[in-house]
């Protein structure tokens, strides 16, 4: 019997070095992998790697959080060399989610702050709030004093943007306190032209004056991005104080020191907005030829890679120049459709594309049709006649092709109206209603735990408000919202139900399907089917290919359909989904109560099927 013993022993911590040995050879790649990565983090062959490596730790069930928030910061970091900054902010939050405990390396830090800067990019100010709080309560405020003089500018900055200027200007003296005691003096004048910025905006023209005047003298002994900075704040004071000559000589020793900056984030917007900034100016001292310079110099620079302020102000000064100079009015057109697009892919994420190309399209069908007209003019007294022929049937042509246009962008805004209908009757109000009475008992107890389910709760709502404005999203996004919304309700009923996901047949990343659809049905299960049960409940979703159609299988293992009153209780969310599934497979959800399959089982499988599109 000792023996039988010692052998399963042996057996056992043979089999455990055998684990171990493959998960350090398994780290021991992935960090290989991102060594290579460093070299070109924007190429295609970068972006199959890092999916590669996250496939393979959802495989293997891989527990280094280190690695697997630095595989998402890459991840992070390709999707922001491509210029999809959502995604970018996807996977930096990713990477700073799996941060525990106190922080203890730069690298920390860098998840947190690229994460606040791509979300601030893109105007989502109150995200920026969200995550710089996370920051700060991984911070130990008693040693980490750059770190966090770095959280109290990540604040400063965001305030200012809201803006709430009075809480702008406390941080930024809190800022330079931590500068001084962590030793950093040399970034001390960096939060005092912030400052100037925040005063001038509270009207104390005065108090920054006082500061610029006295970092002037100090040129000499700051960097170059602080000089652009104290160059450019002092040249706009002096451009609104109706001094041009001397705004354009400061803006033009702002440009110097922003051409010297390397390796910012920013870099390229700085120097955009010093071009900006020449061009306007030249334009107020009526010399329109430099002023023309200066702005082609911006376009040389990829507009689209700018910060979203800075493309509007550019684009607000061709206008000024465009108008000013009594240019063609295609070019006016040209500048205020630049700014309708920029608008349109800030805000609506979800027309954008199309009305970008809807609009392209138009104006090379008039310009064609213009071209075609002059040609035909130039003949006008040879062909006086066919050409009046010719003009009245371009007319019919245009109003029909305009009737057709609008009509199609009615009927998309419509089904834009329904979608933005269905998602908001889907938000169940207990269910948010209950997350934040859950959120506000936890801020008494346990105020990291309650920082971490806020964040998750908003990244939920971020995601499920994402997905509706989308006619179809990928598989992949709309099962990531359901595990998502999953979490959460865990996270308020530990241990109430697990849940699992069977896909086959289909590639989740290519397939797309109508959003919102999924969700609604889950919850029923979880509301419904465990309400006052004494065991763990479990929900298994299964997707498969059939045929035209994808059919999707919902079963939980619940209290099952109890009477007909209960089944004809259905949420609006619910109807919704159903008359939408009706009408587009001409199939209807199918309910069935497993008792009546098998007395010995209890719960629900419910069975539908989806339109879907192969991307």
């Amino acid at each position: 019997m000792v023996k039988q013993i010692l052998g399963i022993l042996i057996l056992t911590i043979v089999f455990h070095s055998c684990q171990s040995d493959i998960t350090n050879d398994f780290e021991a790649s992935v960090i290989q992998s991102h060594s290579n990565i460093n070299k070109d983090i924007s190429s295609d062959s970068t972006y199959a790697i890092l999916k590669s490596i996250e496939k393979d730790i959802t495989k293997k069930n891989f527990a280094n959080d280190s690695l697997i928030a630095e595989n998402n910061f890459y991840l992070g970091q390709y999707f922001q060399s491509k210029e999809q900054l959502d995604s970018a902010a996807y996977y930096f939050y990713k990477a700073a989610d799996k941060v525990e405990g106190t922080i203890s390396s730069e690298r920390d830090v860098d998840y947190f702050f690229y994460c606040w800067n791509v979300n601030k990019n893109q105007n989502k100010y109150g995200d920026c709030l969200a995550i710089t709080d996370l920051f700060v309560t991984h911070l130990d405020s008693t040693q980490h004093h750059s770190w966090m003089a770095l959280s109290h500018f990540m604040h400063e900055y965001t305030y200012i943007e809201i803006p709430d200027y009075e809480k702008a200007l406390d941080y930024n003296i809190k800022r330079q306190k931590m500068l001084v005691k962590a030793s950093q003096s040399e970034f001390v004048p960096s939060a005092l032209i912030h400052r100037v910025e925040i005063k001038s905006k509270m009207n104390d023209k005065k108090g920054a004056y006082k500061i610029l005047d006295s970092l002037i003298l100090e040129k000499d002994k700051l960097r170059p991005s602080l000089n652009m900075e104290l160059f450019n704040s002092y040249g706009i004071y002096k451009y609104f104080d109706g001094d041009y000559s001397e705004a354009l000589n400061l803006y033009l020793d702002g440009l110097k020191y922003a051409k010297k900056v390397s390796n910012s984030l920013t870099q390229k917007s700085d120097v955009a907005t010093c071009y900006g900034n020449i061009a306007e100016v030249y334009m107020d001292l009526d010399n329109y030829e430099l002023a023309s310079k200066y702005l082609d110099s911006v376009k040389q620079m990829n507009i689209n890679s700018l910060s979203a302020r800075v493309q509007k102000d550019i684009l607000k000064y061709q206008i000024r120049y465009a108008v000013e100079t009594d240019k063609e009015i295609d070019l006016v057109y040209n500048a205020l459709e630049d700014l309708y697009n920029h608008q349109e892919e800030t805000y609506t994420d979800k027309f954008s594309n199309e009305l970008l190309a809807l609009k392209e399209a138009n104006r090379k069908e008039k310009l064609l049709i213009k071209d075609k007209q002059d040609v035909e003019l130039k003949n006008l007294k040879l062909k006086s006649q066919f050409l009046i022929a010719l003009l009245v049937f371009l007319l019919v042509v245009g109003i029909v092709f305009t009737r057709y246009k609008q009509r199609q962008f009615r009927y998309e805004k419509q089904d834009l109206q329904m979608q933005q209908r269905l998602f908001r009757s889907q938000m169940n109000p207990h269910f948010i209603s209950n997350t934040l009475y859950a959120i506000q008992n936890l801020v008494k107890k346990d105020h990291e735990r309650a920082s971490n389910y806020l964040l998750k709760f908003s990244r939920l709502l971020r995601l499920s408000l994402e997905n509706s404005l989308h006619n179809y999203v990928s598989l992949e996004k709309e099962l990531e919202s359901i595990e998502q919304y999953f979490e959460l309700q865990l996270l308020k009923f530990p241990n109430k139900f697990s849940y699992s996901f069977d896909v086959k047949e289909v590639d989740p990343e290519l397939t797309y399907i109508p959003p919102m659809i999924i969700q609604p049905l889950v919850e029923n299960s979880i509301i419904h089917g465990f309400a006052g049960i004494d065991y763990k409940g479990k929900i298994e979703i299964k997707i498969r290919l059939d045929k035209t159609y994808l059919s999707c299988k919902i079963e939980d293992n619940g209290r099952g359909k109890h009477s007909e009153k209960s089944n004809q209780n259905k949420s609006i969310s619910t109807a919704l989904i159903s008359d939408f599934i009706y009408k587009s497979t001409k199939k209807k959800i199918k309910i069935e109560n497993k008792q009546d399959l098998n007395r010995n089982e209890t719960g629900v499988i419910t069975t539908f099927y989806m339109p879907y599109k192969i991307n």
